[in-house]
């Protein structure tokens, strides 16, 4: 219809609390049209032609403020992503990979509706790139990773969403994001920032690896994780090529959460600096081959099955049921260490915290073990379940008083 203007000058006027859903009708006959007489009235716009502007916030799912060619205001549809313009107008996008790839650096691409990704994005070299859910999910249905950071480039996630790995294929090349590192340590950085209110689900969320050219670097990785990871595979996992323990290494930090029943919380293959105070429930919590980790608090969590001495398994993690599971070798960087200031440690079946060597199936030792260092300090809380009599076993690592602290459930000699 055609609302005309009164003597107030207004087409419509909310002066009490409302929720006003409009899709279409001309409010253009020369009046302004009010929104906020109302105090806690609530407008929706997703079709219509008015005389005045309308909000970014005013429109729908979907929805942006657009302007015909009579000058009048009307709402442009089908947008999922959106980018603002240097004159507070938006640019609306058929979908995430599109606004990505015109995305300047600096520039936040706004979700506006729920979206389906259908091939991988790969954030440019000299960007950085903010990803506003804006209360949207994205289905993700790429048999690979969704999102690559390459070195020289950033990537933060915020806002509440959930981004959806669609395609279920238990492997590592099913992954939302593929964090690359530079071959060469020159000060450029390949960031990751995934915020509190994200959440992936996923087969692998975020998969760390060097270049093709020299694997074995993977210089000024970032990747921060405050969200929440339900994982079906690994939640998190650096590439066990990186062996570079000098220099710009691989730095991540995680104070979220992540649920993987029947799969990995953590599984730090490549050498990385972690910086842990995370939630983790999953059959393996925390499965170290190499990396430099200070664990401050949080809570980690394994229900696999005792499995002590672990099988050996190339090219992947180890069960041993413990919550904290350390089967180095030298197959993988030459450098473990792990201080523990706090947080708690449960295995349901298993040790708290288990260190040792795989094993053949004729029982002979896999690979040689590599040096760890272990400190255990603070108020740490350790409780082993019912298949052991201690909440700690250390077996291979020269140094086994690693004891200034910590609460335990079972009684511990690590003479």
């Amino acid at each position: 219809g055609t609302f005309t203007a009164g003597e107030s000058g207004s087409s419509v006027c909310f002066d009490v609390s409302a929720n006003a859903n409009i899709s279409g009708g001309d409010f253009s006959s020369g009046s302004l049209f009010i929104t906020t007489d109302g105090e806690g009235t609530n407008l929706t716009v997703t079709g219509g032609t008015f005389k005045d502007p309308l909000s970014f916030a005013d429109c729908g799912n979907g929805c942006l403020p657009a302007r015909d060619e009579n000058g009048n205001y009307t709402v442009s549809t089908g947008n999922v992503a959106a980018i603002q313009q240097s004159d507070g107008s938006y640019v609306g996008y058929p979908n995430v990979a599109a606004a990505i790839a015109a995305a300047e650096n600096g520039v936040t691409v706004t979700l506006i509706d729920k979206g389906t990704l259908t091939e991988a994005c790969t954030i440019a070299s000299g960007k950085a790139i903010t990803l506003d859910l804006n209360g949207q999910d994205i289905d993700l249905t790429t048999d690979a990773a969704q999102f690559t950071i390459p070195a020289n480039a950033t990537l933060e996630v915020v806002g509440k969403g959930t981004l959806r790995n669609k395609t279920v294929n238990y492997s590592r090349g099913n992954r939302i994001f593929e964090v690359r590192g530079a071959s060469a340590d020159d000060g450029t950085k390949a960031i990751l920032k995934v915020g509190a209110d994200v959440t992936l689900e996923c087969t692998c969320g975020i998969v760390v690896f060097g270049v093709a050219d020299t694997p074995t670097a993977a210089y000024g990785v970032e990747v921060e994780v405050a969200g929440t990871i339900n994982n079906k595979m690994y939640a998190i996992t650096t590439n066990g090529q990186i062996t570079t323990t000098e220099g710009n290494v691989p730095v991540i930090k995680v104070t979220g959460k992540i649920n993987g029943p029947n799969a990995v919380g953590i599984y730090a293959a490549g050498y990385a600096k972690w910086d842990l105070a995370a939630d983790i429930v999953a059959d393996d919590a925390l499965s170290i081959k190499s990396g430099d980790f200070t664990i401050a608090g949080g809570s980690y969590t394994s229900s696999a099955v005792y499995a002590v001495p672990p099988s050996a398994n190339p090219g992947g993690n180890e069960t041993t049921g413990a919550a904290i599971s350390i089967t180095t070798s030298d197959g993988y960087a030459q450098k473990t260490s792990v201080n523990i200031t706090g947080g708690t440690f449960i295995s349901e079946n298993g040790y708290a915290l288990y260190e040792g060597i795989a094993k053949k199936a004729d029982g002979t030792p896999a690979a040689n073990a590599s040096a760890v260092t272990i400190a255990i300090s603070g108020n740490a809380l350790f409780q082993g379940g019912d298949a052991v009599n201690t909440d700690i076993a250390i077996t291979e690592a020269a140094n086994k008083k690693v004891l200034s602290g910590g609460l335990f459930t079972k009684p511990v000699d690590l003479a």
